[in-house]
């Protein structure tokens, strides 16, 4: 790939294979207490340097990539993908910025689920139950009960699903750092906060464990070995979704309804500004969106279609979320953007070097 793009200037591919089985002592013998899950995550980050219309621009990226082992084969995916982001990110330097005024609906396509995971929960926060009987433990119990995300989802631990689509998840298994089973969690309901994630020790709301206390990511240094607590595996249920063709649809209806003669699609790749009236997109220099917690209050839609993420915790112990792809939000503030600075050309990359 580096080999394909003469804008590419520099690169690093690192690949990434832990397979590893944790045991536990006790009294009664050695037993596996839980397999640590076989993770391979493949890594490339690049420069690219290319003369743009606001002068030499040299930006750094990097595209990421984790599955089980068992789904290796497709790394292939990966690789097509690669192919077509770096291809993507270098037309976007020719690419204007968005100096526009814009607060209203924002879709937003990939990773969503991972969004709402972590606005919700805080980074995982607010769900996990560390402190029994702290202070920390009681601003939290006082949440329960209460809304704390829009009504239209649920959030629950699902320890009996060990496949999606036909591929392996990442962060099943089958007994925790205790040696308990993990157990069905519902985390939210309908938008309304019920429960949280423990290991033996009981909490304040928490009074039965949930066989959450994980073992971390072995340090690659010196071999130290931690538990935390931490989830398996997460869906993510919506009571109301939309196909994504209805949701781009709708995108468009509510810019328009606004007064606005565009919207905006947020994808992994770029930025893209949609014509209300044709639907036609133009990429755009990607600015810095973030939703916060407020908007996942009053989320406009949720598609059907769903997707799975790898999300780790703390640098602890990796987990899946299996939810929908897409979310479509309202009063998103699309801030203008800045043309960057003229950069000079790095060394160049000894695969292009006559």
């Amino acid at each position: 790939i580096a080999n394909e793009f003469p804008e590419l200037t520099d690169s690093r591919a690192e690949i990434t294979l832990r397979q590893a089985d944790i045991y536990r002592l006790t009294s009664e013998g050695v037993r596996v207490a839980q397999p640590q899950d076989d993770v391979v995550t493949i890594v490339f980050d690049f420069h690219l340097y290319r003369k743009a219309n606001v002068g030499d621009v040299n930006s750094e990226h990097e595209k990421k990539y984790s599955t089980a082992s068992e789904a290796l084969a497709d790394s292939a995916q990966f690789i097509r993908q690669l192919r077509q982001y770096v291809g993507n990110r270098l037309s976007t330097l020719r690419d204007s910025i968005a100096e526009d005024y814009y607060v209203g609906p924002v879709l937003l396509e990939n990773g969503a689920s991972r969004r709402i995971y972590n606005l919700t929960g805080s980074g995982n926060y607010i769900f996990r139950a560390r402190h029994p009987f702290t202070e920390s433990d009681r601003s939290i119990f006082v949440r329960r009960d209460r809304k704390i995300v829009d009504e239209k989802i649920s959030i629950r631990q699902d320890p009996t699903l060990r496949q999606w689509e036909g591929k392996p998840l990442v962060g099943y298994y089958t007994a925790d750092a205790n040696g308990q089973a993990p157990q069905a969690v519902t985390l939210v309901e309908h938008g309304i906060f019920r429960g949280q994630l423990c290991g033996a020790t009981p909490a304040l709301g928490t009074p039965a464990p949930t066989g959450n206390l994980r073992f971390n990511n072995p340090n690659t240094w010196n071999g130290a070995l931690a538990a935390s607590t931490a989830p398996g595996v997460i869906r993510i249920e919506s009571s109301k979704t939309l196909p994504l063709k209805k949701m781009r649809k709708k995108l468009l209806r509510d810019a328009q309804r606004e007064g606005y003669d565009h919207a905006y699609i947020v994808r992994k790749d770029a930025l893209y500004c949609v014509n209300v009236k044709d639907g036609s997109e133009k990429p755009l220099r990607k600015p810095n969106i973030n939703p916060t917690l407020n908007m996942m209050r009053h989320i406009s839609a949720l598609s059907t279609e769903q997707t799975d993420v790898v999300n780790s915790e703390d640098n602890g112990a990796r987990f899946s979320i299996i939810g929908p792809k897409a979310m479509l939000l309202n009063d998103v503030e699309v801030p203008t953007t800045t043309p960057e600075q003229p950069a000079k050309i790095p060394l160049t990359f000894p695969l292009h070097r006559k």
